[in-house]
């Protein structure tokens, strides 16, 4: 799959919840509080792209006490 393919990718929050192992609950308090991976609302259905998600994922990695340097 190329990038052009991976950006028009769209996941409802239920197959997100299930990518990445949240609850789709999590993900819709994140949306209320207009925190998380960017969203698109058409009528009723809320869409997330997967390039979104995984930039939301990877944004801020915890380090680890192997990564730091003496």
């Amino acid at each position: 799959m190329n990038n052009k393919d991976e950006e028009r990718r769209y996941v409802t929050p239920r197959q997100a919840a299930f990518m990445y192992g949240f609850s789709s609950g999590y993900l819709a308090n994140l949306r209320t509080k207009r925190r998380g991976p960017h969203f698109f609302k058409r009528g009723r259905k809320i869409l997330y792209r997967v390039a979104d998600l995984e930039q939301w994922v990877t944004e801020s990695p915890v380090k680890t006490i192997d990564q730091l340097t003496v």
